[in-house]
């Protein structure tokens, strides 16, 4: 196959992703853009890792060029403000004053957040520079979310639905190089490079029957073919297993030019590298044209706040959270198992554990408490009961000091109960999992907090 830009026709050489770097792509390829047109599409691909941003971070999807996944922001519902949310953590954007207390000696203790170490010695500087002296005291605990955060997926507009194009466009020149390098795509190429045109892509909620499930769990996945009957080329997209686009790139008319198979590409963005990244496989491709719809929206912003997408994007967002917990829940054991097998005393350990589970700890003193507040018969008791998670802006740590006393209670049963089942040889990271995430916490936090108060009320 010919090592040339599919575009203009000149010597390729560009080692640019054939899935986006951004969204977790490990492969190149050489042989389908030239540095220029290569760079021409960079814009397009900046765009849609913004669109997606906010499902790489709650996932934690690393970008090739990265050593760590990268943070999304998003605006704490709680208070207000810009804050930068990654695989469980959360760090606001600015320094944050907490709170400030007179020590009546001509010195003042201020409570403040950072989001981090640079931004600390920067304050420091600055402060000093202004003539004053600055003695910093211990870490506040860790930082706690009260509530949802809200993120700006902004999916939809022209370059969204281009750049999904583009990632399709890449993908036939790498499986069907021959046919990309003549005149059945020249439409495509027009419209992916910023001309005015159709947008060849739609939501899809056709999925076919038999459509293979997709290898990895939160796997992208992209299908490019040509219909051997109509002679359409056509490309399916999948991103995280739920958002699920489809396209007509363009038209083989020689019946002998339609080949009759559709490649499938499964992308795991998790993998750390290749060779376990991406599954191929090769399928008939008559089972996998799509249907194009005549009521289509051609708009993803539209099409996101349907009733269908907007439920599969809570799932999505689910299964993404849960991930989270169960990897959480692994390096919980192995680190547990480690620790006793080194024969170091655990009660460390576990102290190190009680504050990085926290946020875990409040999520389920969060739900137990909606839960028995909003039950028939609890509105005596609601308002005394939600106090066990008042929210006040100007403590340490964001809490009332009886929703803090409750916290602290949460955590201490919590920890009990998981170095009670490691002691005795039950705490799988499936029971690991839930214990910090799922029903059998909530009842760990509920009989340790709730039934005390509720049999005094």
């Amino acid at each position: 196959m010919a090592r040339t830009c599919i575009i203009c026709g000149l010597a390729a050489g560009s080692a640019e992703h054939v899935f986006p770097a951004a969204l977790g792509g490990r492969r190149k390829n050489k042989a389908i853009y030239c540095d220029q047109h290569n760079n021409a599409y960079s814009g397009l691909v900046s765009h849609l890792s913004m669109q997606l941003e906010a499902f790489n971070a709650l996932v934690g999807v690393r970008p090739d060029r990265r050593n760590e996944p990268k943070s999304a922001t998003g605006i704490d519902q709680a208070t207000g403000l810009p804050i930068s949310y990654s695989i469980g953590i959360a760090t606001f954007n600015e320094p944050r004053l907490v709170a400030e207390v007179d020590n009546n000696n001509g010195t003042k203790t201020r409570h403040m957040r950072f989001p981090n170490r640079a931004a600390v010695e920067k304050y420091v500087a600055e402060r000093q520079a202004a003539g004053e002296t600055v003695i910093l005291g211990p870490e506040l605990p860790a930082q706690l979310l009260h509530g949802d955060i809200r993120f700006d997926t902004n999916f939809g507009g022209p370059d969204g639905l281009r750049a999904i194009a583009y990632i399709l466009q890449t993908y036939f020149a790498q499986y069907f190089g021959d046919l990309a390098r003549t005149n059945v795509v020249a439409a495509l190429k027009q419209y992916t490079l910023g001309e005015d045109g159709d947008s060849f892509v739609w939501w899809d909620f056709d999925i076919p029957k038999d459509y293979p499930s997709n290898r990895y769990e939160f796997g992208h996945r992209i299908v490019v073919g040509v219909d051997p009957s109509t002679g359409k080329i056509f490309g399916r997209m999948s991103l995280f297993s739920t958002l699920n686009f489809a396209a007509e790139l363009g038209f083989v008319e020689a019946v002998a030019d339609r080949p009759l198979r559709a490649f499938v590409v499964d992308i795991d963005p998790l993998a750390e590298h290749p060779p376990n990244d991406i599954f191929e496989q090769q399928l008939h491709a008559q089972m996998l044209v799509p249907a194009k719809p005549h009521d289509r929206i051609d708009g993803l912003r539209d099409t996101i706040h349907s009733g269908e997408a907007a439920a599969s994007l809570g799932l999505l967002i689910g299964r993404m959270q849960d991930h989270v917990a169960r990897r959480t829940a692994i390096n919980l054991v192995e680190r547990l198992t480690k620790c006793a097998a080194d024969g170091r005393p655990l009660d460390g350990l576990f102290a190190e554990l009680s504050g990085e589970l926290s946020q875990r700890a409040f999520n389920l003193l969060l739900h137990v408490v909606d839960a028995f507040a909003s039950q028939p018969g609890a509105a005596p008791f609601a308002d005394a009961i939600r106090k066990l998670v008042e929210t006040d802006p100007k403590s340490v740590n964001g809490l009332s000091p009886q929703a803090s006393a409750a916290l602290s209670i949460a955590q201490t049963a919590l920890i009990t109960k998981l170095k009670e089942e490691f002691q005795r040889g039950s705490l799988t990271a499936e029971r690991a999992h839930e214990l910090i995430a799922s029903g059998p916490g909530a009842h760990v936090v509920g009989e340790a907090v709730l039934m005390p108060l509720v049999q005094r009320l």
